[in-house]
């Protein structure tokens, strides 16, 4: 008798649609290499982000996000919504909204430690094309949320030092480093002609440390991925 278990993948790829009044997302689900089931989404591919169980049912939720959709269903506002869904179900536990026009709110989604020392794992969604009044443009913005809760719980906002900044492009945890006790966070941004990172204190916001190339380069902070030890 074979006691082997057979484990069978599911893999799902999405395709954007752009031969519409608004784009949308064709989504294939895949079984073994074979086709399984597709749908079409009425927005584009959005991105999504796996956080812990928020809603206590034993399994992982996640988050997931449209840089072009608002909750009034109003595509090419670039006004953002993220959404937390049951990881079981798929149902949407909560939901929030971008508030400034074309800030393409969402932009980038990603966890980000621990960063309210709580034992939980907080998440970060980027708006990098925020304006912070009017005499500071696309300074960029960054949300942190609490990874701890089925509702949307905003933990601070960080908004880009000066003009042009584009804070947000990337994000990523970047561990304790200032060794506080707290996790750090570390985002992409512009500074005239390069690229730069930005590490910013996990417990007061401030700014720990400035990370740029030798020579100056655009893309550089363009990714950014937390390593471990």
């Amino acid at each position: 008798m074979n006691s082997h278990s057979t484990t069978l993948l599911l893999l799902a790829v999405s395709t954007t649609l752009a031969a519409h009044s608004h784009a949308q997302t064709l989504i294939e689900i895949y079984t073994m290499g074979r086709p399984l089931a597709t749908a079409v989404l009425p927005y584009p591919s959005p991105p999504s982000l796996l956080i812990e169980d928020v809603d206590g049912d034993g399994v992982r939720d996640y988050v997931d996000a449209s840089p072009d959709k608002a909750a009034d269903g109003w595509f090419g506002s670039n006004l953002g919504q993220i959404r937390i869904h049951s990881g079981a179900t798929g149902a949407l536990l909560s939901y929030d909204d971008g508030g400034e026009f074309d800030a393409l709110l969402r932009y980038v989604l990603a966890t980000v430690g621990d960063i309210d020392n709580d034992g939980v794992e907080d998440f970060a969604a980027s708006a990098k094309l925020a304006d912070t009044g009017s005499v500071l443009p696309l300074t960029g913005s960054v949300h942190f949320y609490s990874g701890a809760s089925a509702t949307l719980v905003e933990l601070f906002t960080l908004d880009g030092p000066f003009p042009g900044a584009e804070l947000g492009r990337s994000i990523s945890g970047a561990g304790d480093v200032n060794a506080d006790g707290f996790d750090d966070i570390a985002l992409g941004a512009l500074s005239g002609n390069t690229g730069t990172v930005e590490i910013y204190s996990g417990k007061d916001q401030s700014i720990l440390r400035t990370l740029t190339p030798s020579v100056p380069e655009l893309s550089f902070g363009l990714s950014l991925c937390d390593l471990g030890d």
